[in-house]
């Protein structure tokens, strides 16, 4: 359904770069990769966001209701995860009703699992003054008496949300930009027709008998394409960025979300299929004369007329 909503969106912006002689769709970058990336770039931060801040914070004001109950410390020491990001591991027993728990958690943002690089140093102080066989306080889930935490205090590294907050300020200018121009005087009839059933009948061309596709080899760069490059070489450095000082999650996350991401734009740049039938679209080189003429992709089912690019000396502009 997504996929169908995209179609369309390009397939809108399309008939109506069109009709303003193409000018549209040389100078803008297109409306459903505008809201694709934008949707990609808005979840993530989302999502990084949640992982760093929500969810530690959401257990911690959780803890303030569970019961202080003694705890012997078994074994504690500092882990070294990855290039400076440190992890307490701890281990300390505990009893609850009679019965004999293990608890693994010493806060909720540098312990079990959650590494980082923030305090160091304080983090060696806090391991130092839990020897094994020291005594202390934890506080345990009266729902769940297996959960337990030995501080609710808040240590929460900067650098952590920088990248977070960055995408999620990406993603939703993304999107605010592309609901604006949707939202347009011009093009507020997309709408209407985005919730139709049939799309509205293209205009049919008649090519002549010596069109030929031309050498893919002499495409460039367009202006929107540059800028989706840029856009996707950011999330790939923004990516690397966040696991070389914060480790979180896998790694293979990082590298799922960002190949995929390349894919799709590269598939949306030099890949197009038709709107109507999904066939992939050929571009065939009309000549007008000698030195310009005009390039139309289309597809070979439906005879439609999909995008319209200018040329001059064999170049593309």
């Amino acid at each position: 359904m997504a996929f169908t909503c995209c179609r369309r969106l390009w397939y809108f912006q399309d008939c109506k770069s069109n009709k303003s002689g193409g000018r549209g769709m040389k100078n803008q970058v297109p409306l459903a990769l505008l809201f694709t990336l934008g949707g990609i770039f808005a979840a993530m931060g989302a999502l990084l966001l949640y992982v760093a801040l929500l969810k530690p914070m959401l257990l911690t004001w959780k803890s303030s209701s569970w019961i202080e109950t003694p705890a012997t410390v078994t074994e504690c020491w500092l882990e070294n995860r990855s290039r400076g990001a440190m992890t307490i591991v701890i281990n300390y027993h505990y009893y609850y009703d009679k019965i004999k728990y293990c608890g693994k958690r010493y806060d909720f943002f540098r312990s079990n699992g959650n590494a980082t690089s923030w305090r160091i140093d304080n983090m060696r102080e806090i391991v130092r003054s839990l020897p094994p066989g020291a005594r202390t306080t934890c506080l345990v889930d009266p729902q769940k008496p297996s959960e337990a935490v030995i501080s609710r205090k808040i240590s929460l590294s900067p650098l952590s949300l920088l990248l977070p907050v960055l995408f999620l300020s990406i993603g939703v200018g993304m999107l605010l930009a592309a609901i604006k121009r949707l939202l347009k005087k011009p093009t507020r009839k997309i709408i209407k027709k985005l919730l139709r059933k049939n799309r509205p009948r293209e205009q049919k061309i008649h090519l002549p008998d010596h069109a030929y596709s031309p050498d893919l080899s002499k495409y460039r760069l367009k202006r929107n394409e540059q800028l989706t490059v840029l856009l996707v070489l950011f999330w790939a450095v923004g990516a690397f960025i966040y696991n070389y000082w914060q480790i979180n999650f896998d790694i293979i996350f990082l590298i799922f979300s960002c190949v995929s991401v390349g894919l799709s734009v590269l598939w949306q740049m030099y890949f197009q299929h038709c709107p109507r039938c999904g066939k992939k679209l050929q571009c065939l080189k009309i000549e007008e004369d000698a030195s310009h003429g005009f390039c139309i992709f289309h597809c070979p089912e439906c005879k439609i007329k999909s995008q319209k690019e200018h040329y001059s000396d064999g170049n593309f502009s």
